[in-house]
């Protein structure tokens, strides 16, 4: 509980974050309902808010919960595959960047 609570304090905090999603959102709603150019919208839509959500309460379990009482199982396990080897893929380029910070 004290995760979730903070993951919602520090979008709070950040409300630009918010905004951002929910542009990556409104491309992604064009993209896939209205279909204009769904093939540059929806990876742009999609990036945006991989981009922007917080990796620690995204693969929490209240969150996992919430998610799957609005989304369809397959969905869902997209979203969760897409999120951890987008995880990992940062930890190890920023591991692969840290002498150049160091």
């Amino acid at each position: 509980m004290e995760t979730l609570i903070y993951g919602v304090m520090g979008m709070i905090a950040e409300p630009g974050r918010i905004v951002m999603m929910l542009i990556g959102g409104v491309l992604m709603y064009l993209g896939i309902k209205k279909e204009y150019e769904p093939t540059l919208l929806v990876p742009m839509g999609l990036g945006t808010i991989l981009a922007f959500m917080m990796s620690v309460t995204v693969l929490s379990i209240p969150s996992l919960t919430m998610l799957s009482r609005v989304v369809k199982p397959k969905l869902l396990a997209t979203f969760v595959g897409i999120c951890l080897i987008g995880m990992i893929i940062s930890g190890y380029v920023f591991n692969w960047l840290q002498p150049l910070f160091v």
